[in-house]
């Protein structure tokens, strides 16, 4: 048992990481919290961290060019799904993403959430992305699903 430096709540060792061989002051719970705070606090810096890091090892993930373009396809979705009163439409997908928003909430009677996440009937491995037609196949309303995490 070990004490919270946050939250002076006596939890089991399992709550707190591991840093140098020995136990973290904050448990996990209370760690996490202050990483969020930290990060909307310093977005800009974060972001540009975060982009110099993926800048700096890019060869050391070892993804071939499909996953590239997979990666860059479900992220250009998440961005559609988030913007707020967006009527810009996509120009490979050709559809705004209000126009996404209106469909699953037609088809699904919901938009990805916690716990939901937008999934794809045919997998995006089998799209050759590199081509608008394959790309525009991929992001149709008729691939687009919505799926439960299996918890």
């Amino acid at each position: 048992m070990k004490k919270c430096g946050k939250c002076k709540t006596y939890l089991e060792d399992g709550d707190f990481s591991f840093r140098k061989g020995r136990l973290q002051s904050f448990c996990k719970n209370c760690q996490k919290e202050c990483s969020k705070k930290y990060r909307e606090k310093n977005k800009k810096s974060c972001r540009r961290n975060l982009k110099e890091w993926r800048e700096e090892n890019k060869s050391n993930r070892g993804l071939d060019s499909q996953q590239v373009l997979q990666e860059e396809f479900r992220s250009k979705m998440r961005r559609m799904l988030k913007r707020k009163n967006d009527k810009v439409e996509d120009s490979l997908l050709k559809y705004s993403s209000e126009e996404l928003k209106s469909f699953l909430i037609k088809t699904f009677d919901t938009l990805p959430k916690e716990g939901i996440f937008l999934s794809y009937k045919k997998p995006l491995k089998e799209f050759n992305l590199s081509l608008e037609e394959e790309w525009r196949k991929a992001g149709s309303f008729e691939n687009l699903i919505l799926k439960f995490k299996e918890t």
